[in-house]
């Protein structure tokens, strides 16, 4: 029935928004609790203006591109800041392009780990910087977070990424699924309450792993990211990336300009490739 609906959104604020885009048609005047999780709150306030200006009579409304997912191909450019970037048509924060703001995710460009590009012609070693840079789920990042963790290893400087809590309650428990994948692949990381803090190594140093993803559409993703910088990397279960980008490992194996053009292999229990996969429904995008 109509009336005042106070939603929690301690564990996720999919609940806040799902009643956000019925409000109109149940009546209710839905709000969060004064205390509630900030880490939450940017996602709630997205959904309250987008149901604000929505054209409820009829008409035309154009939806941003998903930030979160864009974070991906944005750390590509930050893999390779040597070679052409990637163009992203994700949405920006206001002084950039003219676009909401809204997407916390937005921000990602600007506080994604950039590799480091500076390597002695004699060693493996990069040179690299001994500062800590800090991103927190709090105020910095939403969900690309799980992106920017996932390249850390490969950055210019060590990187401490604090206020996690929130990570745990999703898909799955994903900061100890962070620590442990990233670990596997040779990744100096340390978990320490809801912070994760990583030491960055040289790409000859990582990599070789069968990552679990833990049906995690964006654990998924951000090893793969991380594949295409370091060798070995082998993603079991990778059709849970039809969650959110059915056509992500097509994107990737797609020539370019419509694709970056990665070779992804099809390999046996043991490592070994097998062969070389091209077709649509070989890579998760036909169902």
């Amino acid at each position: 029935r109509p009336g005042p609906v106070t939603v929690s959104v301690d564990d996720s604020s999919q609940f806040a928004s799902a009643l956000l885009l019925s409000s109109r048609v149940g009546g209710w005047d839905v709000s969060v609790p004064e205390d509630a999780n900030p880490n939450e709150l940017p996602y709630v306030e997205m959904t309250r203006r987008m149901v604000e200006i929505f054209p409820h009579k009829g008409g035309e409304f154009q939806i941003e591109p998903d930030a979160s997912s864009a974070s991906y191909f944005h750390a590509v450019n930050a893999l390779f800041p040597d070679i052409q970037p990637v163009e992203v048509m994700a949405c920006q924060p206001p002084r950039v392009d003219g676009g909401t703001g809204w997407q916390i995710d937005a921000e990602y460009p600007r506080m994604t780990p950039r590799a480091s590009s500076e390597r002695s012609a004699d060693s493996q070693d990069t040179k690299r910087s001994k500062s800590t840079h800090i991103v927190s789920r709090k105020t910095d990042l939403g969900d690309s977070i799980m992106t920017a963790i996932s390249i850390a290893p490969l950055a210019s400087c060590p990187y401490t990424f604090t206020s996690l809590g929130v990570l745990r309650k999703q898909e799955c428990e994903r900061v100890h699924a962070l620590r442990d994948e990233l670990t596997k692949c040779k990744a100096l990381v340390t978990e320490s309450g809801d912070t994760l803090e990583i030491t960055p190594s040289a790409a000859s140093e990582l990599g070789d792993a069968s990552i679990c993803t833990y049906h995690d559409h964006r654990m998924a993703m951000c090893f793969a990211t991380l594949g295409l910088a370091v060798g070995g990397i082998r993603i079991q279960d990778p059709c849970c990336v039809r969650k959110t980008v059915p056509s992500f490992f097509q994107i990737l194996a797609r020539p370019p300009p419509e694709g970056l053009g990665v070779r992804i292999w099809e390999c046996d229990v043991e490592g070994k490739r097998v062969r070389q996969l091209e077709d649509p429904a070989d890579l998760f995008a036909a169902k």
